[in-house]
């Protein structure tokens, strides 16, 4: 697995190479004072995508792009949002699709954070 990793990261050189040559193309040919372009190549490989895609995915739920992971799985921006408009839109999966309680979300929309209090007569001699 190191030589693999030595193997990308020496290809990644020229990758990004490539990836600054087609951004001066794509931006000479199309920008504008109002948008730019920039073409990036991730660093992912047939050995190493279920790693990047769990790295990415950990980001995602910490408020970062969910784009990251959906790429690393070969699904593209357009079929990434006809997806979403599908399932919340049309589907309604939403609303019929719960989560299961946890502790992030036990308490919401009641206004109570944290555990429910427990009866006096179930709490230990230190509580009380």
């Amino acid at each position: 697995m190191i030589s693999i990793k030595n193997d990308i990261a020496l290809m990644m050189v020229l990758g990004n190479k490539y990836s600054r040559f087609f951004t001066f193309i794509i931006n000479s040919l199309f920008s504008n004072s109002n948008v730019t372009f920039k073409y990036t190549l991730l660093p992912i490989s047939y050995y190493d995508a279920s790693d990047y895609i769990t790295d990415a995915f950990k980001l995602a739920q910490s408020g970062y792009s969910l784009l990251l992971p959906s790429l690393a799985l070969g699904i593209t921006q357009k079929d990434l949002l006809n997806l979403k408009d599908l399932e919340n839109n049309a589907l309604k999966l939403i609303d019929k699709l719960i989560p299961p309680s946890s502790a992030y979300t036990a308490g919401a929309g009641t206004g109570k954070v944290g555990r429910p209090e427990l009866p006096a007569e179930q709490k230990s001699q230190k509580t009380i």
